[in-house]
């Protein structure tokens, strides 16, 4: 299962959907775990601050104390579209990973690349 943001405030600002929609995702890892169903979380963390990452990973551990085994860590890949869907955002990770050069980028390294996009756009047109 993939939880969007490690907050309300960044699952809003990931998903486009109304903030009060990210505790479903906890929800879900609840009922899943109190119904026997095996489950693994993927938490992608390139938009997430460290304290709420911290404050999301005591509150799954609260669901279930052996959780923490199940719980992998991903930074966002910059597919082409995924970076087309950012940039319009104006949605920057903190950390990402450019497959096209097979290398990690930094937010000020996104958002630089997002301007020369538009840039190369205005320019053709």
């Amino acid at each position: 299962m993939s939880i969007k943001g490690c907050s309300s405030e960044e699952f809003e600002a990931i998903t486009g959907a109304d903030k009060k929609f990210y505790n479903y995702q906890i929800e879900a890892v609840k009922h899943l775990i109190e119904n026997n169903i095996a489950v693994s979380i993927a938490i992608t963390v390139s938009f997430c601050k460290k304290s709420s990452l911290s404050r999301l990973i005591e509150q799954l551990i609260r669901i279930d104390e052996n959780i923490i085994d199940r719980i992998e860590l991903e930074v966002v890949k910059l597919y082409p579209d995924v970076t087309k869907r950012l940039c319009k955002a104006n949605l920057f990770p903190w950390i990402a990973i450019d497959l096209k050069n097979n290398a990690i980028l930094k937010g000020d390294d996104i958002e630089q690349k997002c301007r020369e996009n538009s840039n190369r756009n205005l320019i053709k047109k």
